[in-house]
């Protein structure tokens, strides 16, 4: 529902929030999903503030998805059979049994939920919590959603 122009002009703001991050920081990679979280700050708080915002999680909390491969992502999600194991070993044993392995959560992770919620309140109040907790967060809220759908994973 955003109008035309004011769409226009947020994709060129996105665009130099963006780079801006990038060329500072010339070791990092931009990865798919990216710009999910970075429209996301930029809508809320401004291109000031949210380049800021962007800057520091692109260096801490991002850090491993903006590598030139995502084998550390790929690892960080493999915690959420850690995870699964503690809470629910018979689901964490049918998932493995099943070589379910962890892509399906990567937009997820990769977005912080933003690209697959409906909601704006719903992903601003997540990607709230996500900044004032730890790195991992993201992951634990992955497991817990899979949790939650138990049924429908053992129906399937």
């Amino acid at each position: 529902g955003i109008p035309y122009k004011q769409r226009v002009a947020l994709q060129d703001q996105l665009t130099v929030l963006i780079l801006r991050v990038i060329m500072k920081y010339p070791n990092l990679r931009y990865y798919q999903g990216y710009h999910d979280v970075a429209v996301t700050f930029l809508l809320v708080v401004g291109e000031v503030i949210a380049f800021r915002i962007m800057e520091k999680l692109s260096t801490n909390h991002l850090r491993e998805c903006m590598e030139p491969t995502m084998e550390k992502t790929s690892y960080r999600l493999n915690y959420m059979y850690a995870l699964l194991y503690k809470v629910d070993t018979e689901l964490h044993n049918f998932m493995e049994s099943a070589s379910v392995g962890t892509m399906f959560a990567l937009p997820w992770y990769l977005t912080w939920f933003g690209h697959s919620l409906n909601k704006y309140k719903d992903v601003v109040r997540l990607y709230d919590y996500f900044l004032a907790t730890p790195p991992l967060m993201p992951i634990y809220v992955a497991t817990s959603l899979v949790v939650q759908r138990r049924q429908e994973i053992f129906s399937e």
